[in-house]
């Protein structure tokens, strides 16, 4: 039986370089510092926010409101996951406060700032109103060991690595900004360039499911919705880590782009290339980028994806 919502001793960790903290950060710095929170703090790059979480994380909170976009709540987990004993991770209320908010999208707290904050205080002044989640993290280890939900390879890494440059370089955030980032890779995923950018991944894997070959693209997560309601994977087993790899060139994309993204099997995907499952572990070589949670990382030989311990979640 799950336990009931506790938030004796409360933490706050935001954020107030994310992209949706940054519009209205006046406003919502006044918000959460009238929580009256145990501990209410800010971080803004990876040596305050790892300043911040040996803080927060001393402190033995209850629950810690991550206050940030996908690229705080990675380091959050990641720090949590390296550093403090699972019995003692907080549970976690998510604020949707980032240029992309995946994570919180499929964990945390719902719809824009306003409602988030009206739904959080729902929360804190009744705790029965909860409803916790638990769920794993991704840990990825290959020359380090990185944890997060998402994992991108192929054409999502590249349609990410296109974001720090051009499409940043615009100002854009929030939706707008993972529209263009998704119109960039579904692009590519329905032209085939031969333009290196567009080039596909040759990985080979440790895994019965998958042949070794050429990829256009891969996605293993923990997360069931991603980046506007996509749900792309489809494999049957009763394990929580999900991945989904198209192998180049993509057969009969225009048929099957829609039920892939609606997580949607057909009798040939194999067959055509199109393969989901659910694992526990997976083994696969590469030489190139790949993305967690937005945030670029390489690797060169062996990357090996598993599960932390379940993290509980707020909302």
């Amino acid at each position: 039986m799950t336990e009931p919502a506790n938030f004796s001793r409360l933490g706050v960790l935001l954020n107030p370089n994310s992209g949706n903290m940054r519009k209205n950060l006046h406003t919502l710095r006044g918000q959460f510092k009238a929580l009256n929170a145990t501990l209410y703090r800010e971080a803004w790059d990876n040596q305050s926010l790892t300043e911040t979480l040996t803080e927060l994380a001393s402190a033995r909170l209850d629950a810690l409101i991550i206050a940030g976009g996908d690229g705080t709540i990675q380091a959050s987990i990641d720090y949590l996951a390296k550093h403090v004993p699972s019995k003692h991770w907080p549970a976690l209320m998510l604020f949707p406060g980032g240029t992309t908010n995946m994570t919180c999208g499929d964990l945390g707290l719902k719809g824009a700032t306003d409602q988030a904050f009206t739904r959080l205080k729902t929360l804190l002044e009744n705790s029965a109103s909860a409803n916790i989640t638990s769920r794993p993290a991704l840990a990825i280890v290959t020359e380090q060991t990185v944890h997060g939900f998402f994992l991108g390879l192929g054409l999502i890494a590249r349609g990410v690595e296109f974001s720090r440059g051009q499409v940043k370089g615009m100002g854009l955030t929030g939706r707008l900004f993972s529209v263009l980032i998704a119109l960039r890779s579904l692009v590519g995923l329905l032209a085939g360039r031969d333009d290196p950018a567009w080039q596909p991944s040759q990985l080979a894997f440790v895994h019965d499911k998958l042949p070794k070959g050429r990829y256009l693209l891969g996605l293993v997560s923990t997360l069931r919705t991603l980046e506007f309601g996509l749900t792309p994977f489809w494999g049957s087993e009763p394990f929580e880590l999900h991945a989904t790899f198209i192998e180049q060139p993509p057969k009969q994309i225009w048929r099957r782009l829609w039920p892939l993204a609606r997580g949607k099997s057909c009798p040939d995907d194999a067959a055509l290339g199109y393969h989901s499952f659910n694992a526990t572990e997976l083994t696969l070589t590469l030489d190139e980028g790949f993305i967690v949670d937005g945030e670029s990382y390489q690797a060169h030989g062996a990357l090996t994806i598993s599960l932390t311990e379940p993290f509980r979640f707020v909302n």
